[in-house]
């Protein structure tokens, strides 16, 4: 423990009042089992916490309390614990049971020397067989996760991505409301395509993502795919469904644009709204629709 720490410790005054006092005890407690006999110590103390009992501080009291903190402080209770050796040591020998059958105290539970130095062979054996099984059970670990990496790679495929190629993106469900509830059969299993903007680091890239799409723009290439486009009919690849997270669609065909505005929310992005005169419908009963919600109809905005 810090030298300041153990100085602050050595100068706690006596308590006055209860909330003291417990504050006090809740630090001796936590050392409680490195203190030899702590419950009867602490007994004067603990009478003081119950209830409705008076606060008399007496003498008995002021030399408990001194006890525990002289006993706290000492090197033995703040010793920082090596949870890899024995610490149960002979009060008549001074060494710990394995120090005495091998002739060394190992700093880990598998370390030992490679001569043997100690009075029990027997004993030396016995543990240079346990640092044996715990080679061969390494062992077999590496050659499973060999395996495994084996197994997965048959479905891995290198990945050639440059800035500026054109990829496909598999996107989690879960991240957009509007497919909760959907089958995952209803659901493309890749959507785009969207152009690479830059690489980020060994393995993951930055995609110039549209605005509808209200998710971080750094994918890894795992869940990316190369895009093939059919130069002899470009639009072979484009899907007749709504993009990932709009689930508007009209069945009915623009007659005009009337009119058109940004609508601005306070905190958010303003957003386009344009008049629709329909097809088969009066002027009176054109409505305003979100860019986004007219995906079908790109090419006539």
């Amino acid at each position: 423990m810090d030298e300041a720490k153990v100085h602050v410790i050595q100068e706690w005054e006596e308590p006055i009042k209860v909330t003291e006092l417990r504050s006090f005890l809740g630090l001796v407690n936590y050392y409680r089992q490195f203190i030899s006999g702590y419950s009867a110590k602490a007994a004067p103390l603990t009478e003081l916490l119950k209830k409705n009992k008076p606060w008399i501080w007496t003498e008995h009291c002021q030399k408990e309390f001194e006890g525990l903190r002289a006993a706290v402080t000492e090197e033995i209770v703040l010793a920082l614990p090596d949870f890899a050796k024995t610490f149960e040591r002979s009060e008549s020998t001074g060494h710990t049971p394995f120090e005495l059958a091998t002739g060394q105290q190992p700093q880990t539970p598998h370390s030992l020397p490679a001569a043997f130095e100690g009075k029990s062979l027997g004993a030396y054996h016995m543990a240079k067989g346990w640092e044996k099984e715990l080679d061969t059970a390494k062992s077999y670990l590496d050659k499973a996760a060999k395996k495994m990496k084996k197994c997965a790679d048959r479905k891995r495929h290198p990945a050639d991505n440059r800035v500026g190629n054109m990829v496909m993106v598999k996107f989690n469900p879960r991240q957009f409301k509007a497919l909760w509830g959907m089958h995952q059969n209803q659901i493309r299993k890749y959507e785009g395509p969207f152009k690479i903007v830059s690489k980020i680091g060994k393995i993951s890239y930055k995609l110039d993502m549209p605005s509808y799409l209200k998710i971080y723009h750094v994918f890894h290439a795992s869940i990316l795919k190369p895009y093939h486009e059919d130069k002899d009919d470009p639009r072979r690849g484009q899907s007749s469904q709504a993009p990932i997270t709009i689930i508007a669609s009209h069945d009915r065909e623009i007659e005009a644009i009337m009119d058109y505005h940004a609508r601005r929310k306070q905190g958010q992005k303003a957003t386009a709204m344009f008049l629709i005169h329909w097809k088969w419908q009066s002027r009176e009963e054109a409505t305003w629709e979100q860019y986004e919600d007219l995906w079908q109809f790109k090419d006539k905005i």
